[in-house]
């Protein structure tokens, strides 16, 4: 394929095409962004380089889709139809969130990197130094309506939405567009990496929005105690039979059956709500996915994009997910004279399954503290609108922090009409205990079985201090962490329990054999071995009076820590930019300098 001809399939290329540096085309239109080879090797030293380590790869990847090839590319684009206000109608001086105008008659573009991959210490690997290029035009035209360019340092998260800006209603509205990111930046093995993600979006009537609104009644918080700003609390396989956790949101029912076992995670997350149609529009039913289309699928993402899971992954054909999702949207009869309630419950009960399911193998999820779980959810409806015509709205669900809700000056669960999005906090996931059979030295130095310790018991702490217990956790699990030393010492555990190692706190199963656990009497034992076995039974964990930040306690002989230390988040590390990658990041910006 000529350089011409792989230009022609960018102009209208709908899906993702990675690029590979060993195909001379993709070099070729690699170079004339940098005004030609030798120009990017004397101007772009740090580009040029990263581009050498590219085509020097041995691996070649042929424009798979990044869903096919997660580890390829690290970003996704969205295109959002933007809801059009009549400027003669609209108040003058509107103003959206940060200021901006709401007399918004055109396109919106939405781009954001979704980390795939996770490094051998659990964080995101960034790209570095990344061009976005963004391009929009009426389809069929050659003529584009706008092109922006910007500059990212470095992708552990970040999100933008693109607007066309304040024009006629008349000059988008019944006509498609086609959007094109092109982004191009140094991957975490320091090779350039270049991607272009395209899609093609209809704008209907400019002076009505299709939906009215839309409500998310789960997941949310649902304890009279928790207000709309509250993160949403989900036990995970856990039952408190006392305080700790009585305001959990999701403590009972489905929930209860989370499981996490044979290194897979099986979480069930509700997504439930309903939308409300504007007069006039009638629905149509869940879209269909054309043959060979790809459906944007909704992903759960643990801490801020250490691991994504895609719902559903077992239903790997999007048409039998269409057939199995379709019956969970309800409507009452249509009336063009009122505003129709279309529902929706995201439940499909096969397998064993009752509600939202992201199973999959894991990554960085062993180490069980907290997981702070970022809900991405989406589905596209199919409406016809006052003309007849049919069109798509896509309903996006996205967890956003308390920080970012405050920058872009919106409430939670408050419906934003312009990206047909609702917004809503984090989900955190607590779990972890000890075997049942495991021996808690009591202060009056006898010892009892974690299944028979109750609340008030006196436990024996760290430094021989008095603990009293506040509360007992349980749960059951089918598989659990067992940790042996060389002096025939053992110690059952959930992999995400803290043990003193070393004098430090290590989760088990970050534990390897060679490792020294810290005994209740002063010594040390080396870990002859780790491993997973199979458990089936209840497990146990507790909180003691005053220890607010979690303290040890002596199990089997060990120290180890009870749930609260167990549930502490741990910061995130900074992302480090190099002397190198500084270059890299004032070389992206000199060449968009160039471009404008």
């Amino acid at each position: 394929m000529s350089v011409e001809l792989l230009k022609d399939k960018l102009e209208n290329l709908k899906g993702t095409y990675v690029f590979d540096f060993h195909r001379g085309e993709d070099c070729e239109y690699l170079f004339e962004q940098y005004g030609g080879e030798e120009k990017m090797r004397q101007d772009y030293p740090q580009s040029y380089n990263a581009f050498l380590k590219a085509s020097e790869d041995i691996v070649v990847r042929s424009g798979q889709h990044m869903e096919e090839n997660p580890e390829a590319c690290i970003f996704s684009g969205k295109i959002k139809r933007l809801a059009i206000e009549n400027p003669k109608k609209a108040k003058a001086g509107t103003k959206g969130p940060g200021g901006m105008s709401r007399l918004k008659t055109g396109l919106n573009c939405y781009f954001v990197d979704g980390t795939k991959k996770v490094c051998e210490e659990g964080q995101a690997q960034p790209w570095k130094g990344i061009s976005v290029q963004a391009k929009i035009r009426e389809a069929n035209s050659p003529t584009y309506l706008l092109r922006k360019n910007f500059v990212v340092e470095e992708t552990s998260y970040y999100d933008k939405e693109i607007y066309t800006g304040v024009d006629a209603v008349s000059k988008f509205q019944n006509k498609k567009y086609h959007i094109l990111f092109e982004v191009t930046g140094k991957d975490p093995s320091g090779k350039m990496n270049k991607i272009c993600i395209g899609d093609e979006v209809s704008i209907g009537d400019g002076e009505t929005f299709n939906i009215y609104n839309v409500v998310i009644e789960d997941p949310a918080p649902k304890s009279d105690v928790h207000d709309k700003n509250h993160e949403i609390v989900m036990l995970y396989g856990r039952n408190d039979q006392q305080e700790l956790f009585k305001y959990a949101d999701y403590r009972e029912g489905d929930y209860y059956h989370n499981a996490f076992s044979n290194g897979k995670v099986h979480l069930l997350m509700p997504l439930k709500g309903y939308m409300t149609l504007n007069h006039g529009i009638k629905p149509n039913g869940l879209y269909k996915p054309e043959e060979g289309e790809l459906w944007p699928r909704s992903e759960a993402t643990y801490d801020y994009k250490q691991q994504i899971f895609t719902y559903r992954p077992d239903l790997r054909n999007d048409i039998d997910l269409y057939n199995k999702m379709k019956d969970c949207f309800s409507h009452g009869e249509y009336n063009p004279s009122i505003m129709t309630k279309v529902n929706f419950d995201l439940k499909i009960p096969d397998e064993g399954r009752s509600s939202l399911d992201w199973h999959d193998d894991i990554e960085g999820i062993q180490n069980g503290e907290p997981k702070t779980v970022m809900l991405d959810a989406c589905f596209t409806y199919s409406i016809i609108n006052t003309l007849g015509a049919c069109g798509e709205e896509q309903i996006r669900i996205r967890s956003i922090t308390k920080e970012s809700m405050e920058e872009i000056g919106r409430k939670y669960y408050d419906y934003d009409r312009d990206s047909n999005t609702v917004y809503i906090p984090p989900i955190t996931i607590y779990w972890g205990c000890f075997a049942k059979d495991t021996l808690i030295m009591m202060s009056d130095g006898s010892q009892k079985e974690a299944c028979q310790i109750g609340r008030g018991d006196r436990v024996l702490g760290y430094g021989d201090r008095e603990l009293t217990v506040e509360n007992v956790v349980t749960g059951r699990d089918k598989t659990i962490l067992s940790i042996r030393t060389e002096e025939d010492g053992e110690i059952r555990v959930s992999g995400g329990h803290p043990m003193m190692c070393g004098g430090e706190m290590k989760r088990a199963a970050q534990i390897k054999p060679g490792d020294w656990l810290n005994l209740s009497d002063g010594g040390l034992a080396k870990v002859e071995a780790v491993e997973m076995v199979g458990y089936d039974d209840m497990v146990y964990n507790f909180t003691f009076a005053g220890e607010e930040e979690g303290t040890y306690l002596i199990a089997n002989g060990f120290y180890s820590g009870d749930l609260k230390m167990q549930n502490k988040k741990e910061k995130p590390k900074d992302i480090i930019l190099t002397s190198e990658d500084l270059a890299l990041i004032e070389e992206v910006k000199l060449l968009h300098e160039s471009l404008v």
